[in-house]
């Protein structure tokens, strides 16, 4: 990239908010260059991806929940985004424990839900699913549900996982103060 077009890219990303098109077209094209450069086609099975800090316990059972739950292949990505409470070591022992399913990657600072999409840059699986490291519990099979809505919905790019807060959980949340 020419240093005419790096100093434009960088004047437009400090001027436009995170969430606009110019950083989503940029990953879509960072990814279209990844899955090129592999010579890959994404095989059936998932990719979930699971954005933490500072949270091992939940990350824990979340990860047991993953492990214990699904049926089709599947690949775990865990992006710790500089957790300072262990989380590092948890997931190097995970990792070890599951060598085939189970990936660590430690950023060098909180990337915050952007982790999500730097670790869709290693997927493997053609399905695409976020996940949050509170989600202490799936159900047997929920991986087949998702195919079928994948199925069902041809141009959904990925799913996302997050705890519910109904009349049965706070899902782990802080109570409202309304």
């Amino acid at each position: 990239m020419s240093l005419r077009l790096q100093s434009l890219r960088a004047a437009l990303h400090e001027l436009l908010p995170q969430n606009n098109a110019i950083p989503r077209l940029s990953y879509h094209w960072q990814f279209a260059r990844q899955k090129l450069k592999s010579g890959s086609v994404a095989a059936e099975g998932f990719t979930l991806v699971v954005a933490t800090r500072n949270r091992k316990e939940f990350l824990a059972c979340a990860v047991d929940a993953v492990l214990s739950n699904t049926q089709l292949p599947f690949e775990l990505f865990i992006m710790d985004n500089a957790s300072e409470d262990g989380t590092d070591e948890l997931c190097q022992a995970l990792q070890k424990q599951h060598p085939e399913r189970v990936r660590h990657f430690r950023l060098d600072r909180n990337f915050g839900t952007n982790a999500y999409a730097l670790g869709f840059l290693h997927a493997r699986f053609k399905y695409l699913v976020d996940m949050d490291d509170d989600i202490l519990a799936l159900s047997r099979g929920w991986d087949h549900a998702a195919v079928k809505a994948f199925e069902r919905f041809p141009r959904l790019g990925f799913l996302a996982m997050n705890v519910v807060q109904d009349e049965y959980t706070t899902g782990a949340k802080k109570e409202s103060s309304l």
